[in-house]
């Protein structure tokens, strides 16, 4: 590592308050020359862990929403009813939609809050 680049890296560590801990840390040992490849591996190994973990989740409420209920359940659901029509049919046209729409922007938040945790979010 060149000598401008310690540098700069002592004194965004010196001075910036708005980085994480653990970027400190990394910085830390970047300057004491003791970071490993292994605690980077294990960090995006941990993160690829959650991501899949959620989307797992993610799949599920599709599969719920999007087969089970209004396919499977029909007759089921039908037995109720909203705004005057069958809840399978409104399940299958309209509710299977509207989870959908949910899915998307709670993964994105999720996905966000997960980002933050293992300090890859974007500025």
């Amino acid at each position: 590592m060149s000598e401008k680049m310690r540098d700069l890296l002592k004194k965004i560590l010196a001075e910036e308050n708005s980085i994480s801990d653990r970027t400190k840390e990394q910085i830390r040992q970047t300057l004491a020359g003791t970071a490993t490849a292994g605690g980077i591996a294990e960090q995006r190994t941990a993160y690829w862990k959650a991501n899949l973990s959620i989307l797992g989740w993610c799949l599920a409420v599709w599969f719920i929403a999007g087969f089970l209920l209004p396919i499977f359940m029909v007759d089921a659901l039908n037995t109720m009813s909203i705004g005057g029509y069958p809840l399978g049919f409104w399940m299958a046209q309209q509710g299977a939609i509207y989870t959908f729409l949910v899915l998307i922007f709670f993964y994105a938040w999720w996905m966000n809050r997960l980002d933050k945790k293992f300090d890859v979010h974007e500025e």
